[in-house]
């Protein structure tokens, strides 16, 4: 068994560095909240439109003990590709940097998921399945930054990070 006070990971552009226990911890946690906050099941797509973060392996892992199919766009898509990304992985939730990111100088993530959401898609006739959307950093997305037909729930990946709960083994 491995020492959970060991060092798992180093990341010198987040200036952060994680041990074995607090990685395992923060996995159980963001499974559960999956689970029971977002409805995620085995089998359902779960997308991640980011750049190289330490979050982004923890949402990996999170997904992998999950049985969810983690389905990754790349940091770099526009709007016409991430919602061809989204309507045919069929996401129900997705993993993205929030307003006012540090990662937005990588793409302007705000922009382009609002017009993704807002405009008429060339992709019509694949079905919208997404419900949830989570920033990975910066500010949290509201309920209505996004058209209300669609009824998108938002999400802060920190505070599903610490939900609080005795981790059920049989998921």
């Amino acid at each position: 068994m491995l020492d959970s006070g060991r060092p798992f990971l180093v990341s010198h552009h987040e200036n952060l560095t994680k041990h074995y226990g607090e990685f395992y911890e923060e996995i159980n946690h963001l499974v559960m909240a999956l689970h029971d906050h977002l409805g995620i099941r085995r089998g359902d797509v779960v997308g991640i439109w980011s750049g190289n973060v330490y979050d982004w392996i923890v949402i990996q892992y999170a997904c992998l003990r999950l049985g969810a199919i983690l389905c990754t766009a790349n940091p770099f898509y526009k709007s016409f590709e991430l919602d061809y990304a989204i309507r045919k992985g069929e996401m129900k939730a997705l993993f993205m940097p929030g307003k006012q990111s540090r990662q937005d100088f990588v793409n302007n993530y705000s922009k382009i998921i609002h017009e993704t959401l807002h405009n008429k898609s060339e992709n019509e006739e694949l079905p919208l399945h997404l419900k949830n959307i989570i920033s990975i950093d910066g500010e949290r997305y509201g309920e209505n930054d996004f058209p209300s037909d669609l009824q998108i729930k938002t999400f802060e990946l920190n505070k599903l990070k610490q939900y609080n709960k005795e981790l059920d083994r049989s998921i």
